[in-house]
Order: C-alpha cells, then structure tokens, then sequence
C-alpha cells in the first residue's frame, strides 16, 4: 500500500474488524434501501482465477471456497443484482460448484414476494422453480434444449438478463475481484461488496 496510508497491517487488522463488524454489508444494504424500489432480481455467477498467493490458509479453516476446475484453482462468485445494477445477495463457492446447487442458498439472502426472478438454463430445476414460486415470485428461466416439460416465460423480460453481466464486467475491473489474491473467503467477499459499493456511489 501507498505508504502515506500508514503500516500495512495495522490496516489489514481494521479491514478485518470491519468485516466481524458487518460494515461493509451494512454500507450495501443501506444503498439499496435507500434507492429505487426494484421488482427484477436476476442471479448469476461468475469464475475468478485464484491467484498463487490465495494459497496457504490455515487447513483448520477449510478450503475456502478455492477448487480445481478446468480453469485451475478458481472460486465462483454467485451474486443477485437487481436492475439498477445493485448487489442484493451474494455467496462464494469453489469453482467447481454448479450454479444450481447454490441458488436457493443465495436466493434466500433477499425477499422475492412480488418480483420476477431471471435466471439462464443453469438454474433450470423443479426445485428451484418451486422454491420461487413458493416465495410468491414469478420465475423467468427458459429450459433447456432437452427437458420434458416446456415452461413458458417472458423472452422479452429475459433480455434484460444482460444486466448481471454488465454487472459482473464492472466489478472485474477491479483486479482484486477479477483475480483471487485473498487466503481467507471472507476478505475476498467483502473486497466483492466493497467493488460493488463503489460502483454505485
């Protein structure tokens, strides 16, 4: 760090107290109720290469959310944003992990009464149609090129899914999100929440 901020750990040792302390979290949700109100949640996730350095936490801890996919080691960010480019929810996964196993987990992080929820084939599942419908939310996921049973959905509504990758590109362009350099999940995922922050201010 650029030495005017003052001794690196001495900040690293307040970043992590902010972390135990929900700051961050708690800057995030305060923006979102404090905007627009939002009817669209679209959820979606995204690879991040782990970088050499994210190695190393201690094994009592677990793995970290950091797995050998075919990109080499990556952790997947599984996030909700609505269609003010806001982050609404947001979890961490190894990157081997398919999406659809983390979103009723990540879809519970928000209420969906009343909003529609837009999603691409990956989360195309009963299960996970049936736990939007049971929140009183309506479900805009296509199926997939084999699957029994055809659903309809609004196509026109789904072109909107563009918005959670526009999303997902602009908090890539921070380098600490775009690559993993963090050993433990959580100053990762706060680094995620900070970069999403700061595109909103």
């Amino acid at each position: 760090m650029p030495k005017e901020f003052g001794n690196w750990n001495s900040i690293y040792h307040i970043f992590r107290k902010w972390i135990d302390w929900g700051v961050f979290e708690k800057i995030l949700q305060s923006l979102v109720e404090n905007s627009r109100k939002y009817f669209l949640v679209e959820i979606d996730s995204t690879f991040c290469k782990v970088h050499q350095h994210a190695a190393g936490a201690r094994k009592i801890l677990g793995n970290q959310n950091i797995e050998v996919s075919r990109g080499g080691k990556t952790t997947k960010i599984h996030a909700l944003v609505n269609e003010h480019f806001q982050l609404v929810g947001i979890s961490l996964s190894g990157g081997n992990v398919h999406d659809s196993e983390m979103a009723i987990k990540v879809l519970s992080k928000v209420t969906l009464e009343g909003k529609k929820i837009l999603a691409d084939k990956g989360y195309c599942s009963e299960e996970i149609r049936n736990f939007i419908s049971q929140e009183k939310a309506e479900v805009c996921i296509p199926d997939k090129s084999n699957a029994v049973v055809i659903h309809n959905f609004d196509k026109e509504l789904y072109k909107s899914r563009n918005i959670i990758e526009r999303f997902f590109q602009r908090i890539k362009n921070y380098r600490h999100v775009a690559t993993r350099y963090d050993k433990l999940s959580n100053c990762f995922l706060n680094f995620i929440i900070l970069a999403a922050v700061m595109i909103q201010i």
